[in-house]
């Protein structure tokens, strides 16, 4: 039998990747306490990638980032007027889903008697582990990070079950998106596959010439239309691919937001990208996807279930999850386009409705 529990604060402060990862954990808090109120603490940037879903009651905004970068008075202030309306809301449960110590000082002065997280050495910052004081079994054997994530739920008396992300987006965001594509794709009824060049850090980017290459072979032997993907800090990407086209292509309208994002990520037939947050939003949103890999490990953090494929083509020096490359980039530039290609056309081909008979780890994992 479950403990009850009224009130359940979920700290998960960012990324956006992680976010779309920790997602389960709030659907599964959700079907075995159906009637709890559940908020969530997210830095104020990703707080709209949560917006309407439908197990969430409540979204309490944090600025970590700018309160570290302009630590001032009035920074302090916010912050304790963050901590004060936490403690004054008397939640019986908080859970610290991140293991970093931004997380665990929202945790630990939370004023909650029941504090739920990650053993020491489990959490990315042993040191966050303060904060807690109800700690899930060990799961540095658990290699998928939702897996983690829901193995934290274990001292609640919630056992593994199947993850489920239940995103949806607004109305005024799917409007917005349809008016804009509209124009965008010249009255194409097939849906697009869309490219994604961007990445968080230049040792997750596939050259943009292999993107080109790929959308034209795509373009021609499926004749799907190319819809070039891109977000705030990208574009420029996103037009690179294009000048070295030879087919037709569409840059995608702008996404002023992440419901934005996600309505436009809904219109998609397949995604293509790099280890990117975009990719988790479509893994989210049960959006087929294909994804290069290379310095991060898909074991851990890589799009999660059947209808996703990434490549991978190991190095001695792979899974480094190092910002900069010493040598090369060898582990992204060993993925070709024809082994993107192939697994392009094994997803469209699943997606049409071809059987799944079959395929081993090697064709899902492209190894």
């Amino acid at each position: 039998m479950h403990p009850t529990f009224e009130k359940i604060l979920i700290v998960k402060l960012s990324s956006l990747g992680d976010i779309a990862h920790s997602l389960p954990v709030l659907c599964s808090l959700r079907k075995n306490y159906p009637k709890a109120h559940i908020a969530w603490a997210v830095e104020s940037k990703f707080s709209d990638f949560l917006e309407n879903h439908p197990d969430l009651d409540e979204i309490i905004e944090v600025q970590t980032q700018k309160w570290r970068r302009h630590w001032t008075p009035s920074s302090f202030m916010e912050a304790w007027g963050l901590i004060k309306s936490i403690r004054e809301t008397e939640f019986d449960l908080v859970i610290d889903l991140q293991g970093l110590i931004k997380s665990s000082l929202i945790t630990g002065f939370s004023g909650v008697a029941k504090r739920l997280g990650f053993q020491k050495n489990d959490c990315r910052e042993p040191l966050s582990a303060w904060a807690t004081n109800i700690k899930a079994p060990g799961t540095g054997h658990i290699p998928h990070i939702i897996d983690k994530n829901m193995a934290l739920l274990e001292p609640l008396g919630v056992f593994r079950e199947e993850p489920r992300f239940r995103v949806t987006t607004c109305k005024e965001a799917s409007l917005y998106i349809e008016q804009q594509l509209a124009p965008t794709l010249k009255g194409e009824t097939t849906k697009p596959v869309a490219l994604h060049a961007g990445v968080g850090y230049p040792t997750k980017a596939w050259p943009l010439e292999r993107f080109a290459a790929l959308a034209d072979h795509i373009h021609r032997e499926f004749d799907a239309p190319i819809l070039l993907t891109w977000g705030p800090q990208d574009r420029d990407r996103a037009e690179g691919i294009g000048k070295l086209m030879k087919e037709p292509f569409a840059l995608a309208p702008e996404t002023a937001s992440l419901q934005h994002a996600l309505a436009l990520y809904q219109k998609l037939r397949l995604f293509i990208c790099g280890d990117t947050g975009p990719l988790h939003l479509c893994v989210a949103l049960n959006i087929p996807t294909v994804s290069i890999y290379g310095p991060t490990d898909p074991a851990r953090n890589g799009p999660y279930g059947p209808i996703h494929e990434v490549l991978v083509k190991p190095q001695e020096c792979s899974f480094c999850f190092k910002r900069t490359c010493p040598t090369e980039m060898e582990c992204m530039k060993a993925v070709e386009v024809e082994d993107m290609l192939t697994a392009v056309r094994r997803r469209l081909q699943l997606a049409a409705g071809a059987s799944t008979s079959g395929l081993t780890e090697g064709d899902i994992y492209g190894t």
